[in-house]
């Protein structure tokens, strides 16, 4: 059975990489891009359909793999498609005529597209392994597709004579996942590999070992990041790495002991204890870019601060934290809904617009209680430029959407609806990575959230911005400076707030979070709330001595943002601020959500 939700062409031929960032910013090519992922896909998309994999074959005809999957309680991890399977196979297709007569090896290969794709471009032989409860659906998908691929089990860390080593060419997705696999795992690429092996190792959202394998691997290997240039332009994507590791050449063992004995424990390297290199951090110093490879550790290093010195840190890094941090009923289902817009509407003309209408449509929503399908009825769906027969599709998933959001909606309190709906939308746009981007670290949701406000709000948006979606905050310097008052009322917090319960802790946090945004807000409030969050009262459960040094930081911290009140996306400046500012207040996803509505509910429309 196909996955409809696949594009079905291969990708188009490579530009240059100036243009290639253009183009994977603007409106349909980016949703193109993005409408291929499955991890967030309805199960029965995960597991209960084979996936459709469309590819081309070195002499240019289309091909169709078809790659059976499992529900996680018989198989595990290894049963489904994952992203990273995806943008390695699709790797491995730009660069066929290497793969051709090569000896490969897809380890740990779960389904196994990576070795399916290896097979069908020309490999001189395919070896695949897992664990043996895997191996009945790695047998199944290879006879499906008629590829010649010797399936055998392997452990890592075990002897890899049975596999025939060394192997030209060896693929590996998601395999950082146990720090306690770490050693075993890099023992075996290295008894699988020689001098002129090169090994891909394709990872996503789950590298909870990525520290720990950066430094054991790179006491044997040398480790690069595959730059997103050289990827297939759709089948990419900000949460999935592909890392190329070589064998270094062999040294003399002594004096390599001695270097490593002489090396100064307080050098950088010695004190991130993980493998890095120069060049990464160069460009993530200068450009706001960086190897996703070494962006946790260059965060954990860095701390809070580091995202304004590399803003794509701050996405990354509060994407883990989205993924970790389960979401309720109703934002996993209000998420699902906005998701399954990206299919339909990547193939629309004008597709990336109707998307921001939707966005618009469930601000409204909650800001002024308007159905999210009459709203986009009234505004989208009835105007004659929807009425286009190619729309049809797109006319469907809008209301198909608006209607499982409404119903979410419905059944909550309207503070609650408020949150659900910020906290999903924030959600969504991390997850998604939205095409636009802050150069002081703002996270992609900002700019859809501040278009959508303006609908509803116009006197808040600046003159002379039309046809400008992205924002690119002027007041950088101010934010980062607000932030780090806001790190030293947080430390005062902690010990104030030590002896309440979770909850209250939270609320306290939160407070002092809206009081921020209402400072930077405070002309386009109703005087009655802003004054409301400007008091303070969140600080009441706190003693009066702690409440004193806490309310003390807190004026040191809304003096530092007065700049921003004078920005003039300022709207933007204040999401951004409250959005950094939880995570170093160590809020739960809705914490951001809770403080933002606070401010957007004081607006005056």
């Amino acid at each position: 059975m196909q996955d409809n939700n696949q594009p079905n062409s291969a990708a188009p031929e490579a530009e240059q990489p100036a243009a290639k960032r253009q183009r994977r910013t603007s409106g349909n090519e980016w949703l193109r891009s993005w409408a291929w992922k499955r991890e967030h896909r309805p199960d029965k998309v995960r597991f209960d359909r084979p996936y459709s994999h469309g590819m081309r074959l070195p002499d240019g005809e289309e091909a169709k793999l078809t790659v059976h999957q499992a529900r996680f309680r018989e198989q595990g991890f290894a049963s489904t498609v994952w992203d990273s399977s995806i943008v390695l196979a699709k790797l491995f297709e730009r660069q066929a005529a290497a793969v051709q007569g090569k000896r490969c090896l897809d380890l740990s290969a779960g389904c196994g597209l990576p070795c399916l794709v290896l097979a069908k471009l020309g490999a001189g032989a395919v070896v695949a392994t897992d664990l043996a409860p895997n191996l009945p659906l790695l047998r199944k998908n290879a006879e499906a597709n008629g590829c010649a691929i010797q399936v055998l089990e392997h452990s890592w860390g075990e002897d890899v004579a049975p596999l025939g080593p060394p192997f030209d060419i060896i693929a590996a997705c998601d395999v950082m996942y146990v720090a306690e696999a770490v050693e075993p795992l890099v023992a075996s690429l290295c008894a699988l590999s020689g001098p002129h092996s090169r090994i891909y190792i394709s990872h996503g959202r789950n590298r909870q070992a990525e520290p720990q394998f950066l430094a054991a691997a790179g006491q044997h290997f040398t480790i690069q990041t595959v730059p997103s240039e050289d990827l297939d332009e759709v089948y990419q994507c900000a949460d999935v790495d592909v890392l190329l590791l070589t064998l270094k050449e062999q040294k003399d063992e002594k004096q390599e002991k001695s270097k490593q004995l002489s090396e100064d424990a307080t050098s950088p390297r010695a004190a991130a204890a993980v493998h890095v290199l120069a060049a990464d951090i160069r460009e993530a110093s200068t450009s706001g870019r960086t190897s996703r490879s070494v962006q946790s550790a260059v965060f954990m290093a860095a701390g809070a601060g580091g995202a304004a010195v590399n803003p794509s840190l701050a996405t990354r890094n509060r994407k883990t934290e989205l993924d970790l941090e389960e979401p309720s009923p109703a934002v996993r289902r209000l998420v699902q809904a906005f998701e399954a817009l990206l299919p339909p509407l990547a193939s629309a003309p004008g597709g990336a617009g109707l998307l921001q209408e939707a966005w618009t449509a469930l601000l409204g929503r909650v800001l002024t209680g308007a159905s999210i399908g009459s709203q986009l009825s009234s505004r989208v769906l009835h105007q004659p430029a929807c009425a286009d027969e190619r729309l049809a599709p797109a006319r469907r998933a809008l209301a198909d959407c608006a209607a499982q959001a409404d119903a979410v909606l419905a059944g909550l309190r309207a503070d609650d609806a408020a949150v659900v709906a910020l906290e999903a939308m924030q959600r969504v746009a991390v997850r998604l990575t939205l095409p636009f981007y802050s150069t002081s670290g703002a996270l992609h949701v900002l700019p859809w959230l501040e278009h959508a406000v303006w609908v509803h709000a116009p006197s808040l948006r600046p003159s002379g911005l039309a046809g400008q979606p992205a924002y690119q905050s002027a007041a950088g310097s101010a934010v980062a400076a607000a932030l780090n008052h806001l790190a030293a009322v947080h430390q005062v917090l902690e010990d104030a707030t030590r002896s309440l319960p979770e909850a209250a802790r939270e609320s306290v946090a939160v407070g002092v979070l809206a009081a921020a945004g209402a400072a930077i807000m405070q002309a386009h409030l109703h005087a009655g709330t802003a004054e409301e969050l400007l008091t303070l009262r969140c600080l009441q459960p706190l003693s009066a001595a702690d409440a004193g040094k806490v309310s003390k930081l807190v004026s040191a911290l809304l003096q530092a943002l007065a700049p921003l009140t004078r920005d003039a996306r300022k709207l933007g400046a204040a999401a951004e601020f409250l959005e950094r500012g939880a995570r170093i207040l160590r809020l739960p996803a809705d914490g951001w959500a809770r403080a933002m509505w606070a401010v957007l509910s004081s607006l005056r429309l």
